[in-house]
């Protein structure tokens, strides 16, 4: 009986490698390992570590293509006086990273500048900006601004692109 189901199972894989190409084989394959009753624990728990881990990459590629395709090059169009709900402030800082360089390891350090934000409510929605420190120190929570901003092409949420003070 076992040696009928290796039998038509070797069959089956045969008539798919025929139809697929080698993505849906990966794919095939490790669904494959895990619901296999001849698949060990370790096997069945690799199996689905991978399978979980391309799914979280392929899930963050769809989500970063939606936000770019939706934020950049946005062009503003509106004008709104909005007030300030929060500020805040990010000292400089630096990080370390070891990024690969060929075949060697380099160790990589990255300054980061104060970076001030300002947070205000546009449309119903929450937005940023980063402005200059002079501004920054010139607005306190509250203060009515005016913001230049337009709409993500995806979301239509409004996305801020300048602020000034309201006049």
């Amino acid at each position: 009986m076992k040696m009928a189901q290796l039998t038509m199972r070797a069959y089956k894989d045969i008539i798919l490698t025929a139809r697929c190409n080698k993505e849906e084989l990966v794919f095939r394959d490790l669904f494959g390992d895990i619901f296999s009753p001849y698949s060990s624990l370790t096997d069945r728990l690799l199996a689905t570590l991978i399978l979980l881990i391309t799914l979280f990459a392929v899930a963050l590629a769809i989500w970063l293509g939606f936000t770019l395709i939706d934020h950049v090059g946005v062009k503003a169009t509106n004008t709104a006086s909005v007030s300030i709900v929060q500020k805040k402030f990010i000292p400089e800082h630096t990080t370390h990273e070891i990024m690969p360089a060929g075949n060697v390891m380099v160790p990589t350090t990255t300054y980061h500048p104060d970076q001030y934000t300002l947070w205000f409510d546009i449309e119903g929605y929450s937005t940023c900006i980063n402005v200059t420190r002079d501004f920054f120190d010139a607005v306190t929570v509250g203060d009515k601004v005016a913001v230049l901003y337009g709409h993500g092409r995806l979301t239509g949420s409004p996305i801020a692109r300048t602020v000034s003070p309201n006049k």
